[in-house]
């Protein structure tokens, strides 16, 4: 009895092809049949197996081989390919025209029913069809070597003896694995082609927009862009369209004139369509700037020679109207070839030569393509239109004001990342202007005074702060202390007293959570301890609330600010000083914090992103009226020992302090308005939430949190059993006086513990 493989082996198939005739192939490879490639490339001389520049190109060259010998080749395509094939397969091979037998492979990505990337997915429904609308006879090729071998002789025999062409249709894990016996020829390149992209993003303008190319290109962008907490809106990541980027990035580059566009190409692509070099010389974008990343190979698809290594790239771009071309080969050469192409009039070619090969657990994006050209376009559209009367709104603060020196105050990376440089850099410019962004994520009584020693250094007409909830609170207290002789801890500490108001001060938030732009105090931090200091003086004067600024925020941030801007909504409301405005403000902020928290982090748009600004500054209303209670008091410790961001840390007891003030007793009730009043306070929240019970109102709001990618228990975050004492004792006492029941240690302990 025969014995039969579980997958097709490829040396029994290669042999099975040679025995029929065929000896010549050509074709783009798949990673679904990289393993008979890589058998075929190892046994096959390289004039006899033609790695081509795209499944047309194969097509042709099959039927020169056909005209030459009267042989069939062998064509190899995965089935996104088939879109190029199609016009020589109808008006070449069809016998019809000319009539010419040829054997096609094709890979079926995106099958239905077998879970694949969605770029693949229309394509993978289609398949069979498109077969069967250009009268392509065809067959699925089966998984064991006996039943494989039947199928290609007959397909071999219909091919030949009908003249047309003929397809075997691959679908996943249908042939064994093969590795190569052949040496690898060690590259001459030391660079790898991840090291490349982190080089060009590090060197990257905050207003550029980047096009990137399909495959392994894209996949490590998005994980870089994750790792730095950049976003992912300045990128367009071409998850299909194979050799289309540099077209897109023309499209785009001749309608937005005012942005570079950088298109981050592969030699694979690049060769696919050639074409479009010259269509790119000839509309001359000054604008365009071509980055091709070359390692001879087509990586994703089991590392294959690209005939890249025969051409000389920058020397076609010149030919093809390019007006400057560059090469490197090393990170210093990039570095310095990048700000040559950045310089330089479009378009503009760099050729980057990297080694092959990738790491093995590099990721995919995890947001969806639609997700992602939302994004997108938001960043090259959406911003221009919103964004105009925020500008005007700047300019008139600064008229109103008479300004003509500025103090800004802003975050490390805020600034530019969130668009705001972009949009009002050029207004600023106009004027004597001061930046300060020198100080930590928490800020601290040492950053306070080296803004406060660079603000006394100048005249200054203004103070404005663009950034998060940190950087807003910084511009406050340097505002406020700079006209206070004393030092600035003692007005801290409550040793000192404010008494004199500060310069115009306008808040622009660029995250939405703290709503600091509508509060009238300030958090910093003193030997790790959090102080909030409190006072009229302290809120802004006017503020610029524009969801355009946090679009680039990460998924991480918005998830953390944003509940941070829930919870603050629902501690006003059951706050101890609450009343019926500060009411009307939660209400408002917890309906829409409930409705855009989710979309804002995992499919973010202008709508849903403007709908948890919405929430912060609301929340931030409402707790300008009340200020916050038990679950910031307990939240800070968190931040400060184990750097767990804000609003994170405020959100990890949130739900079970709505149950502890659920259970309020005549005896521990700390709100003058009674037992009854806190009872109906929670009975309401919980109707807000949409649940029935202060219990189901605690699993929604985990729920909630692991829903965004926030971590529930603190054993996950790095809090220990050992650690809760040391917690329990620097929470602060006077946030828990606002919540309305009261917290012993004990309780306290008891709540740590069950989110432990």
């Amino acid at each position: 009895m025969a014995y039969i493989y579980k997958m097709v082996n490829c040396k029994i198939f290669f042999n099975s092809l040679k025995e029929e005739g065929i000896d010549f192939f050509t074709g783009v490879p798949d990673s679904l049949f990289k393993d008979i490639c890589a058998y075929i490339a190892e046994n096959m001389p390289s004039q006899k197996n033609i790695i081509a520049a795209n499944e047309g190109n194969a097509v042709a060259l099959a039927a020169g081989y056909h005209l030459a010998t009267g042989k069939i080749g062998f064509v190899y395509m995965q089935n996104s390919g088939q879109g190029n094939a199609v016009n020589p397969l109808v008006s070449l091979a069809d016998p019809e025209v000319y009539g010419i037998p040829m054997l096609l492979m094709i890979g079926w990505r995106g099958e239905p029913g077998i879970k694949d990337e969605p770029q693949h997915i229309k394509q993978g429904k289609i398949t069979l069809d498109i077969l069967r609308t250009l009268g392509i006879p065809y067959k699925i090729l089966p998984t064991s070597d006996i039943e494989a071998r039947k199928v290609l002789k007959k397909a071999i025999i219909h091919s030949r003896s009908k003249k047309v062409p003929y397809a075997l249709v691959v679908k996943k894990n249908t042939f064994d694995r093969y590795n190569l016996k052949a040496k690898q020829t060690k590259t001459q390149y030391n660079l790898s082609r991840e090291d490349a992209i982190k080089t060009i993003i590090d060197n990257f303008n905050e207003k550029d927009s980047i096009v990137s190319t399909t495959g392994m290109a894209s996949r490590e962008l998005f994980e870089y862009r994750d790792k730095l907490k950049q976003g992912h809106s300045h990128d367009f990541l071409t998850v299909g369209s194979m050799g289309h980027s540099s077209s897109i990035a023309l499209g785009i580059a001749l309608s937005r004139p005012d942005k570079q566009i950088f298109c981050l190409d592969g030699d694979g692509a690049l060769i696919m369509h050639m074409g479009s070099l010259a269509v790119i010389g000839s509309s001359a974008p000054k604008n365009l700037k071509h980055i091709v990343i070359n390692n001879e190979a087509h990586d994703s698809v089991g590392g294959q020679k690209t005939a890249a290594f025969s051409m000389l790239i920058p020397n076609i771009a010149l030919s093809c109207g390019y007006k400057s071309v560059f090469q490197a080969k090393t990170r210093k050469e990039v570095e310095k070839k990048l700000l040559l192409l950045k310089l330089a009039q479009g378009p503009a070619l760099l050729e980057i030569k990297v080694k092959k090969g990738s790491r093995s657990d590099l990721g995919r994006p995890t947001i969806t393509p639609k997700e992602g050209k939302e994004l997108f376009m938001n960043f090259l559209t959406q911003k221009t239109s919103s964004t105009n009367k925020s500008a005007d709104q700047l300019k008139n603060f600064l008229v109103e004001n008479k300004a003509k020196s500025i103090f800004l105050v802003t975050g490390n990376n805020s600034y530019g990342l969130s668009g705001a440089k972009e949009i009002f850099g050029e207004l600023l410019s106009k004027y004597d202007l001061t930046k300060f962004s020198d100080f930590s994520v928490n800020p601290n009584t040492k950053d306070l005074k080296r803004g406060l020693a660079l603000f006394k250094k100048g005249n200054y007409d203004a103070v404005i702060a663009i950034g998060g909830g940190s950087v807003i609170d910084m511009a406050k207290l340097i505002n406020i202390f700079s006209v206070h002789k004393y030092d600035p801890t003692t007005y801290i500490k409550g040793e000192n007293q404010i008494k004199t108001n500060g310069k115009p001060l306008l808040a622009i938030p660029t995250t939405a959570g703290s709503g600091s732009e509508a509060t009238h105090f300030a958090v910093i931090y003193l030997n790790k301890v959090k102080y909030s200091v409190t006072h009229k003086y302290l809120l802004p004067d006017h503020s610029i609330v524009d969801p355009v600024f946090t679009m680039n925020l990460s998924k991480q941030i918005t998830a953390s600010s944003g509940m941070d801007a829930l919870c603050q909504a629902i501690e006003s409301y059951w706050s101890v000083n609450s009343t019926d405005i500060s009411k009307q403000y939660s209400k408002k902020a917890i309906r829409l914090a409930l409705n855009n928290l989710g979309n804002a982090v995992n499919k973010p748009s202008l709508k849903s992103r403007r709908g948890i600004l919405q929430a912060a500054n609301l929340a931030g209303k409402a707790i300008n009226i009340t200020k916050t209670t038990a679950p910031h008091a307990i939240s800070y410790v968190f931040t400060s020992n184990f750097n767990v961001s804000h609003g994170h840390a405020v959100a990890l007891t949130l739900g079970k302090i709505l149950k502890h003030n659920s259970e309020v007793n005549d005896t521990d009730v700390a709100d003058k308005r009674g037992k009854k009043y806190v009872k109906k306070t929670i009975r309401e929240l919980c109707s807000f939430l949409g649940v029935s019970g202060p219990a189901k109102a605690d699993k929604k709001l985990e729920d909630l949190m692991k829903s965004v990618g926030l971590k529930t228990k603190l054993k996950d975050l790095g809090v220990k059993k050992k650690n809760l004492k040391m917690i329990i004792n620097s929470v602060n006492s006077e946030r828990l006086k606002n919540n309305p029941r009261l917290i012993t240690k004990e309780k306290l302990n008891e709540i740590l513990m069950s989110i432990l």
